[in-house]
């Protein structure tokens, strides 16, 4: 059981992920943040996880109580300085950081090169954008910078695996692979329905029966949240102008609407009561 210490620095959904997944497999971590408000609200989040059945992450090797005591919260980065690796969100003022330990930015609309650009030693950089279904990380895309080395790639690599996390390695391009694949689609299937060739309990049966995925793109669409899927589009088709990216005039009548899919209780379905 690996005993080093993990850095997490910033408040994201997906760290609060990383950080119970880190605990779990019996790594240290120390959660730096200069807002103690949103650190606790992160760790709170992190400890109902346990008591609600909503599954942040990789559940049953360890009990509660040995996951929490594990992971410390702090106000000061200078404490990062002892981390062997360092989980940033893409806000944090990783500038400020005086230490030489690799780091992992989460993917954002800056760029991972860009933001390790703002680095000492760029190298020692990658991004990461983790693919999270049902508020479980399944998969986590490895975002190599035009500077990252072999050394860091391979080094946060073996970290992911020691989470056993599943991995995949991409070049730093506007929109991660899944968003990309899986936002066009959604975007299509919502043109189908706009255009009135079929219901959209037809279009997802589709895929879900079809080609035996879980979920078919319009119930993805209101898990993801209608408003979320809607904006991810619009940063993709300002980046790459290509029309796929271009958000239905449905999408844009239902977010302006309200309905934002399952947490506003009706999206393209009726949901009995909002999350």
């Amino acid at each position: 059981m690996p005993q080093k210490l993990i850095g997490i620095l910033g408040v994201h959904p997906a760290l609060t992920l990383l950080a119970k997944a880190c605990a779990l497999h019996g790594y240290s971590v120390l959660w730096v943040d200069a807002d103690k408000n949103a650190l606790e609200k992160s760790i709170t989040a992190l400890k109902n996880s346990f008591d609600d059945g909503n599954n942040l992450s990789i559940q049953g090797l360890s009990a509660k109580d040995e996951c929490l005591a594990r992971i410390q919260l702090s106000l000061d980065m200078k404490a990062l300085s002892e981390a062997s690796f360092i989980l940033a969100s893409s806000d944090a003022p990783v500038n400020e950081l005086v230490t030489t330990t690799p780091l992992a930015f989460i993917d954002s609309d800056i760029g991972t090169t860009s933001l390790a650009h703002s680095l000492s030693s760029p190298e020692r950089a990658l991004g990461f954008f983790p693919v999270i279904y049902e508020n479980q990380i399944k998969l986590v895309e490895m975002i190599r910078a035009v500077k990252t080395s072999d050394n860091t790639l391979q080094l946060f690599g073996n970290f992911l695996k020691e989470l056993k996390l599943d991995t995949i390695y991409v070049h730093d391009f506007t929109g991660s692979v899944f968003e990309r694949v899986v936002y066009a689609g959604i975007n299509e299937a919502i043109q189908v329905l706009y255009e009135g060739i079929t219901s959209a309990e037809s279009i997802d049966r589709v895929v879900s029966v079809g080609l035996s995925h879980p979920i078919g793109p319009l119930k993805l669409a209101d898990l993801l949240g209608l408003d979320r899927v809607k904006k991810r589009l619009e940063n993709l088709f300002t980046a790459t102008a290509n029309p796929k990216f271009l958000p239905s005039p449905l999408l844009t009548k239902l977010t302006e609407a309200g309905f934002t899919g399952v947490k506003a209780g009706r999206g393209f379905y009726q949901y009995k009561s909002s999350l």
